[in-house]
C-alpha cells in the first residue's frame, strides 16, 4: 500500500510539473503579411505559430486559448475572444516536436495610421515583437 501511495504522489507530481515544464519550452512566433498596410484598404492578417520543443505534450489551451496579444505595450482586452474563435484542433495536446499554425484577420485593431509593435504571449512563452506601419490612404 505504501508503494502505491508513493507511486501516486510521484505520478501526480510528474503530471503537475509536465504542464509547467512543457509550457516553458514552447517556441512561438508571429508574423504579419507585410510591413506596411494602407488604412481602409488593406486587411491586417497575423499568423501565429508554435513548436513544442519539449519531450512532453503541451495543452493547446495553454498555447492558444490563454494567449494574449500585446499591441504597443498594452494587453488587448478581447484577446480571449479572438483566440477562442475560428477553427481549432480537435486534439487536446500539441505533441513533442509538433507544430501548430493559425491566423486571424485583425484589421479592426489597426485602423488608425501609425507604427505598431505586436507581441503574443501565454503561460511559459512570449514571441519576439513584430513591427509594421499603417499609413493613410492617398
Amino acid at each position: 500500500m505504501k508503494q502505491i501511495t508513493l507511486f501516486l504522489i510521484a505520478l501526480a507530481a510528474a503530471i503537475c510539473s509536465s504542464d509547467a515544464a512543457s509550457s516553458n519550452s514552447v517556441w512561438a512566433a508571429i508574423s504579419a503579411g507585410k510591413p506596411i498596410f494602407v488604412a481602409g484598404k488593406d486587411e491586417v492578417e497575423i499568423t501565429f505559430a508554435a513548436v513544442n520543443d519539449t519531450k512532453l505534450p503541451v495543452r493547446y489551451a495553454l498555447i492558444r486559448d490563454e494567449g494574449v496579444l500585446v499591441i504597443n505595450g498594452q494587453e488587448l482586452r478581447d484577446s480571449s475572444s479572438i483566440f477562442g474563435n475560428g477553427p481549432h484542433s480537435s486534439e487536446e495536446f500539441l505533441q513533442p516536436g509538433k507544430t501548430c499554425l493559425f491566423g486571424y484577420r485583425l484589421t479592426d485593431h489597426f485602423r488608425k495610421p501609425g507604427d505598431y509593435e505586436v507581441i503574443w504571449r501565454g503561460r511559459g512563452f512570449q514571441t519576439k515583437p513584430i513591427a509594421f506601419r499603417v499609413v493613410e490612404a492617398r
